[in-house]
């Protein structure tokens, strides 16, 4: 696919107080891997569901645009499946600034054995 053809991927943004009675589905194809953003208005009224095709190892699932800080506590605005909690670890991060402040949430390959 050529320079011409490339698509810009998709954006979701989430702010204020929203209710999403099903299910945001990333389908992670073709290297986008876009994350949801939200800000610090984002207070939903229930967690919002959030569901995964492809490998989403150590990428945002979800970003903050602003200079939140993303805590233990802020993971729960956010659910995943069984599926998707027994493959990952949902954990607070910073994939693009290693290091500095979490402004995100990332999925950690849990290391299994079998």
């Amino acid at each position: 696919m050529g320079k011409e053809d490339a698509k810009e991927a998709a954006k979701l943004t989430l702010q204020n107080k929203v209710n999403i009675g099903g299910e945001i589905y990333l389908g992670g194809q073709q290297g986008y891997d876009t994350p949801i953003l939200v800000d610090k208005t984002f207070a939903p009224t229930q967690s919002v569901a959030i569901g995964i095709q492809g490998d989403y190892n150590l990428k945002p699932v979800v970003q903050w645009t602003d200079d939140t800080e993303v805590t233990e506590e802020m993971l729960k605005l956010f659910t995943f499946s069984t599926s998707i909690t027994a493959l990952y670890e949902v954990l607070p991060g910073n994939v693009s600034n290693p290091g500095e402040k979490n402004n995100a949430i990332v999925l950690n390959l849990r290391n299994i054995l079998y």
